[in-house]
């Protein structure tokens, strides 16, 4: 430590407990921290490589969601119909999905179900008597992972009595952590 209460380190910086900076990190080789480490800025000329990830939202949607639905396929949101899943760059895993119909439900049952690989995970959100226009759910990170290239998207289905006002838009967020 010089002077001015700087630290150079030539090696590896390794922190055990809770490191305050208050200034820029700056880093060529590996920084380890096995508690909390915050500042205002960071600089690494390396890859990071944190334990949780980061979380990336997939939109999907369909527009005017009908009755008697059984495990359709949603198509990204703003995109062209044929477009149903997308590729994951990197490995992951899914850790929630959302809903959010248009209008609120006014009779039946909607369930949407993330898919890795058109296949369902069991994470759902439910649109029904008890949550008539929103629904979440989460699962912790690596329940249901994906490798790299694998296809994420989702699978509607809907009782015979389903309806959602005028308007039964649907819009459905698969969350991934990558």
């Amino acid at each position: 430590m010089d002077t001015d209460g700087n630290v150079t380190c030539g090696g590896n910086l390794s922190v055990t407990g809770t490191s305050t900076l208050t200034g820029a990190i700056s880093a060529g080789g590996a920084v380890a921290a096995t508690g909390a480490v915050s500042g205002t800025d960071g600089t690494f000329t390396g890859d990071i490589d944190g334990a949780g990830g980061f979380r990336m939202p997939i939109l999907f949607s369909q527009d005017d969601v009908t009755a008697s639905q059984t495990d359709t396929v949603l198509a990204l949101h703003g995109g062209d119909a044929a477009l149903v899943n997308l590729p994951m760059y990197r490995a992951g895993s899914v850790v929630g999905i959302s809903a959010w119909t248009e209008g609120a439900r006014t009779g039946g049952t909607c369930t949407v179900d993330a898919t890795v690989g058109g296949t369902k995970t069991g994470l759902t959100a439910v649109i029904d008597d008890t949550n008539t226009q929103v629904n979440s759910s989460s699962q912790a990170k690596d329940t249901d992972t994906f490798a790299a290239d694998d296809l994420i998207g989702v699978k509607l289905t809907t009782d015979g009595t389903w309806a959602a006002g005028v308007t039964p838009s649907i819009i459905v967020c698969v969350w991934v952590e990558c």
